[in-house]
């Protein structure tokens, strides 16, 4: 069965490549939010549960993705315990 998760964008409203490599000046991120380097929107990236992963509602791009870790310090909290 195929993931049910349907971006908001459409395919041609999602652009081909990272339009940022950093968040923008003036960007706050609230608790649980990310900063999606491909459409350039803050949202809470969604469960998956076809794919296993998070994902952003309006793109579709993945929270495993390299510069969504990147733009939003997630390499830091890979592997460290409380």
């Amino acid at each position: 069965m195929p993931s049910e998760f349907k971006p908001i964008l459409t395919k041609e409203e999602i652009p081909k490549k990272i339009q940022f490599k950093e968040i923008p000046e003036g960007i706050v991120l609230k608790k649980g939010e990310y900063f999606c380097p491909l459409c350039g929107k803050t949202s809470k990236f969604i469960r998956d549960d076809y794919y296993k992963n998070k994902r952003c509602i309006y793109c579709g791009l993945s929270d495993n993705d390299f510069w969504v870790k990147t733009v939003n310090h997630l390499w830091e909290k890979i592997g460290k315990t409380k």
